[in-house]
């Protein structure tokens, strides 16, 4: 549930708009259901959901308002969408306009998120926490003024908002993630190992192990810590203290309720937290597990060969596209421990007085086999046989949906095949007869049991999702024919055996965390259990009904899987996740002791019932058509800085939350009086055909350009336009566009050389782009195409009269990437023919600014390193080749163009920086920075082009403006 808290750097920076198909299009079925204090926006296939939440959302508002101690006075619109198949959501906490977007798949057992009543309500719990803690206006009239153009997050550190909120929804129904035993766990274990997060790292650290979710698990633990110091409701303080006439920073606002700085105070928490962690040690019996696998970062549950001699897992780092599927060894690793010790010895040999390392804890298995990540995320590895292994893979779909879907790996061919499309497949189970499988089917809100015919890929649903529930690990019981699945019903987690009349396993109250059930054989299985000692791995055995805990809770442990020799853990530490393995559980030991290498626990009775009562159905709510939604408003500002252009934009951008409409009207001036304008476009994406309409007029005068080779040129011009396009995903890889326009000019000069004319034109375009990954490697491309039929009036470039006219734009463009490095090349080509007017002619140089839109056929193509009107001519031709290190990408371009006949060309180096974009599905919430775009680089030219005295000097530019 990220707020995202690079969003106040990437708001304030006003950074680019992502192009990638959305999930729920704007041109679905949209519905509204309307509340006292909400709007709640969905698509049909979301309707349960949302028609479940709108009967607790005022009540919990006004809960959460109370908590917070403000209420936001206006209605707040809740857009439902399932872009990822994965659980998420944001709050976007603008002053007046605050609105928030939820991701409707739920989260499942071995999620921090788990431990909830209800996934919906914990959701917007959380989202509402932050928009009455953030939203709440200033009573000083410098920051009230900044408020009512950004959300107000400057002020507030992300510790202290994404821990506030995390605090709210524990309140509210004293579950949430500060009640989760995983999570108490994780904090104690890092504690424990002297690795809690400093307060600089509290509010995130991307290069620790979930170093950027402490802001949830140890930004909530120090704030409910701080409110038992206080002995009350001290937080609501702080943010009145923060919204003062006075203005006060977040330390000041802070030290004046609590006597003592924010960091000072985390200081005695940490020393605290670390005293009681350590001090736990002390009841802990010895550790049966020993290291068998080191790893830096997360593990996939392990799955274990048929025969035990093999163990997949799924290693898992901080780059997502090194993500690997490995088959590893289950024998030692003696070839390792061999090579390590000649090593050592060889040492020694060279310099008898040198003195040997400690032999390492572990030597890793040998990796036999190796899958690399393609696009996605690859989860859940189960054999189908000895050579065959299954696995879920987030694929993205044809209508831009993410979703998982089942693979199947064999490894003697080293092949993948696809074998669903679309079905959101998670926990995949094999049947062993190797034909079939259980997976658990995630679709919107709803969580299905499904049975997979392998050959076929045919899903068949054994147990249908119900509002209320969700379930999640389905397997097959052996011998009993029977499935077994875990069931979140009315806010706990149970164990399912059966589906019509079940056996339904209960767990005590303090059991706040209940997952990965394995099956041992038919009366016993493994699974994880957390309470308020720690997490650890039981079995539980149903004969007698009883449990015996098996790992010890000096290690987070849990995903456990198992044949007749080992027992094989994902111990969780500060460092990552890492396998432990000790001797496997044979039988409960007549006192009731579990059979390990040492005994960890007795027995423990279980709670067993033959039937479980049915979740309440909620009264379905009445909803609208969504129409055009509700509208927001907003100022916008942009500009252009080069040694050549200065200029300032300034205008009032619009639309609705789901990106139906979207409109903006903008100016443009120029300091020096070269360049002024106004555009005003609207565009429509509530049919499958997204439909614009432009109205553009602009004034050029070249002459107060310096180095400009058209200085003569004086030109104004009035545009309209309208067009459509059409853009499809193809597979996870491939997508294309198409789209049409046409646009009428008025064009008049001062010029007494230059007729005053008229344009008329049709275009027609067409883009290609695919993607291709496999572990670090990448590789990229794409074709452009744009064609334009015209007739215009006035003069031609030689002084004769305009006529009939074509232009064609060609463009390739490729990149090879490996990890964070990428080279790039590109080629362009663009070519006038027949007789246009002046106006049409090809003038190369100048940044881009928002009246530079692309349906227009004025000639105009920019360079950021080249003043306006550098180079004209009839023909361009483009060759550029790059080299790119994250987000700077270092250009060589090479420009040929040709003006009937004469050829001129330049070379030119550019440095640029790609600035990282706000995904689609905010921008969708966000009309106020739809098609907001930076340029920022630098460049200078190896050479003046040839039939030229002149050469631009090194240069810099910054533009910021507006494209829809």
């Amino acid at each position: 549930m990220e707020l995202i808290f690079r969003l106040k750097a990437l708001l304030l920076s006003l950074l680019l708009l992502s192009t990638y198909t959305i999930a729920e299009a704007p041109s679905d079925q949209w519905q509204t259901i309307t509340t006292k204090l909400y709007r709640i926006h969905f698509t049909p296939e979301n309707r349960p959901w949302a028609e479940q939440l709108s009967k607790s959302a005022d009540a919990i508002g006004q809960q959460v308002a109370k908590q917070v101690d403000y209420q936001f006075p206006y209605p707040v619109d809740i857009v439902i969408r399932d872009p990822l198949n994965q659980a998420n959501g944001f709050a976007l906490p603008f002053v007046h306009r605050a609105r928030t977007v939820f991701y409707s798949t739920p989260p499942l057992s071995d999620s921090v998120l788990g431990h909830m009543d209800d996934w919906g309500e914990l959701l917007l719990t959380h989202e509402l926490a932050h928009l009455n803690h953030l939203a709440r206006p200033s009573r000083n009239a410098t920051s009230e003024l900044w408020q009512a153009l950004f959300p107000d997050l400057m002020s507030v550190p992300r510790w202290a908002i994404e821990g506030y909120a995390t605090v709210i929804e524990h309140r509210q129904s004293g579950k949430g993630r500060p009640a989760n035993a995983k999570v108490n766990a994780i904090l104690k274990q890092w504690a424990r190992e002297g690795y809690l997060p400093s307060y600089q790292q509290l509010s995130g650290n991307s290069d620790a192990y979930l170093g950027n979710s402490m802001a949830y698990l140890a930004g909530s633990a120090y704030l409910l810590w701080l409110e038992q110091r206080c002995q009350g409701e001290c937080l609501p303080k702080v943010w009145a203290r923060l919204t003062a006439v006075e203005s006060r920073s977040f330390d000041d606002a802070f030290d004046g309720v609590f006597g003592q700085s924010p960091q000072q105070l985390y200081r005695r928490f940490s020393a605290e937290l670390s005293h009681q962690a350590i001090s736990d040690e002390t009841s802990w019996p010895v550790n049966p597990a020993t290291l068998w696998f080191s790893h830096h970062w997360s593990l996939s549950t392990p799955a274990l060969s048929p025969n035990g001699d093999q163990l997949a897992i799924i290693t898992y780092d901080q780059k997502r596209y090194r993500q690997q599927l490995q088959v590893l060894e289950t024998a030692a690793n003696t070839d390792a421990k061999t090579q390590w010790q000649q090593q050592q010895s060889a040492f020694i040999k060279a310099d008898p007085d040198d003195v040997a390392a400690v032999e390492p804890k572990v030597f890793n298995p040998k990796v036999l086999k190796r899958l690399p990540n393609q696009q996605g995320t690859m989860v859940d590895p189960a054999w189908l046989n000895q050579q065959q292994i299954l696995f879920s893979h987030q694929t993205r779909q044809q209508n831009g949906f993410w979703a998982f879907d089942l693979y199947r790996w064999d490894l003697s061919s080293n092949q993948t095949t696809r074998l669903t499309t679309g079905a959101g497949l998670r926990r995949i189970s094999p049947h062993p007869d190797g034909k079939r499988a259980l997976a658990l089917q995630r679709k919107q809100s709803s969580t299905h049991i499904v049975e997979i015919d392998l050959t076929t890929g045919k899903l068949s649903r054994l147990r249908e999702g119900r509002q209320g529930e969700i379930v999640d690990f389905p397997q097959y019981q052996p011998q009993s024919g029977r499935i077994s699945y875990l069931l979140h019903r009315q806010g706990h987690w149970q164990l399912q055996i059966g589906i019509d009349a079940p056996i339904n396993i209960q767990f005590e109250e303090a059991v706040s965390y209940l997952s990965y059930p394995t099956w041992l054989s038919a009366d016993s299985l493994l699974l994880t259990l957390g309470d308020q000692q720690g997490v650890a791995s039981y079995q539980l055995e149903l004969d007698n009904k009883q449990r015996y805990r098996l790992s010890s809770f000096e290690a987070v442990a849990g995903g456990a899987t198992a044949d007749d020799t080992w027992l094989y853990l994902v111990d969780t530490t500060s460092q990552g996740q890492r396998l432990l393995r000790q001797p496997s559980p044979i039988a409960p030991t007549s006192d009731g002791a579990a059979m390990t290498a040492v005994a960890l626990s007795k027995a423990t009775p279980l709670k067993v019932t033959l039937s479980a009562p049915q979740p309440k159905i909620a009264a379905t709510a009445n909803s609208t058509p969504y129409g055009l939604g509700p509208q927001y408003t907003s100022l916008a500002f942009g500009g252009q800085l080069t040694p050549w252009q200065h200029s300032l934009e300034i205008g009032v951008k619009g639309g609705d939350p789901v990106n139906r409409l979207r409109w903006q009207l903008l100016t443009h001036t120029a300091v020096d009086g070269s360049d002024h304008g106004i555009l005003a476009t609207t565009r429509w994406q509530g049919w499958p055909i997204a439909l614009t309409g432009d109205l553009l007029y602009q004034q050029q005068d070249f002459g107060d350009i310096n180095e400009t080779a058209l200085p003569s040129w004086d030109q104004h011009w009035l545009s309209g336009h309208v067009g459509g396009k059409y853009r499809r995903q193809v597979g996870p890889n491939v997508n294309w566009q198409l789209g049409a326009g046409a646009s009428a000019t008025t064009i008049w000069s001062q010029q007494p050389d230059l007729d005053d004319g008229e344009s008329a034109s049709a275009y027609l375009f067409g883009d290609l782009n695919g993607q291709w990954r496999s572990g670090i490697y990448g590789l990229y491309g794409g074709l452009t195409g744009r064609s334009w039929l015209g007739s215009s009036s006035g003069t031609t470039e030689l002084g004769s009269d305009a006529g009939n006219w074509q232009r064609h734009d060609l463009g390739l463009h490729t990149a090879i990437t490996m990890g964070e490095w990428a080279v790039n090349a590109g080629y362009q080509h663009k070519q006038l023919q027949q007789t246009p007017n002046y106006w049409h002619q090809f003038r190369l140089g100048g940044i881009d600014s928002s009246l530079d839109v692309p349906w227009l056929a004025s000639g105009q193509l920019n360079d950021a390193a080249l003043p306006r009107g550098y180079l004209s001519g009839d023909k361009l031709e483009r060759t550029q080749f790059g080299l790119g290190y994250g987000i700077a990408k270092l250009q060589y371009r090479h420009y040929r163009i040709e003006s009937h006949g004469q050829k001129q060309t330049l070379g030119l180096y550019r440095l640029d920086l790609d600035l990282i974009e706000l995904d689609a599905m905010t921008f969708d919430a966000l009309p106020e920075f739809d098609g907001t775009k930076i340029q920022l680089g630098a460049g200078w030219s190896d050479d003046s082009p040839s039939n030229s005295q002149n050469s631009p000097d090194f240069s810099a530019w910054l533009s910021v403006f507006y494209r829809l």
